[in-house]
């Protein structure tokens, strides 16, 4: 069976301030309910900072990383906020520093799952981790991998995605994540409190529309399983 996993890291969490760190993890565990019940998937913890998700559908993949690379980078701490806005223990703001996370998606065979995919194995999950550990050296935080004839093309893509969510500002990022999300303009407006021409203005500054081309076209190449 064909699935992809997922394996990422939260970058310097060794770094927070316990109480920044209790904050950020609360929010992001809460997160993380959120996408298990969507996408009828789970995502565990391990490491202390590290997680994995094992994504039957393969379509939904790559959207599963960018919801969690985005919140994570429109995440900020206590201290560092700039006009704090507190909903749900989650603190936002207009400031530029961020949390960050390394997202590395594995494509392949499945050699047999247990009741957690930390225990589980295949090409996926080797592909997964194993590209994880090597984008520390190469200072990239989202790669693709496959064991199929897209391996190649992904992985020059994913390099340019990256490239794209990593000049990203937290406010672009947060826009965007609740794009990822289905709202619409009008909606992400309310949620924020700001004009729908401010919303726009940031998903055209953070490259929405190259993302969202990219990602219909992983889920097209994929929508056969």
């Amino acid at each position: 069976m064909k699935i992809a996993v997922i394996t990422g890291d939260i970058v310097n969490s060794t770094e927070m301030s316990p109480e920044n760190k209790k904050i950020f993890f609360v929010s992001l565990f809460a997160y993380f309910k959120e996408l298990e019940v969507f996408y009828n998937v789970k995502i565990e913890m391990f490491r202390g900072d590290s997680f994995q998700c094992m994504v039957s559908n393969i379509q939904h993949a790559l959207q599963i990383a960018l919801e969690i690379k985005t919140f994570i980078r429109s995440t900020v701490s206590e201290k560092q906020a700039v006009n704090l806005k507190i909903k749900d223990n989650l603190y936002k703001a207009t400031g530029q520093i961020r949390y960050n996370a390394r997202i590395s998606i594995g494509i392949g065979e499945m050699d047999f799952v247990h009741d957690s995919a930390l225990t589980s194995d295949g090409t996926a999950f080797r592909l997964s981790g194993r590209q994880l550990d090597e984008m520390k050296s190469k200072k990239q935080f989202l790669i693709i991998s496959t064991d199929d004839k897209y391996h190649r093309e992904l992985q020059m893509e994913s390099v340019l995605l990256d490239v794209i969510m990593n000049n990203n500002t937290v406010q672009q990022s947060d826009v965007i994540n609740k794009k990822l999300r289905g709202y619409i303009e009008k909606d992400i407006a309310g949620m924020l409190n700001i004009k729908q021409p401010a919303v726009n203005q940031r998903l055209n500054a953070g490259n929405w529309h190259a993302i969202d081309t990219m990602l219909k076209h992983f889920k097209l190449l994929y929508s056969n399983g």
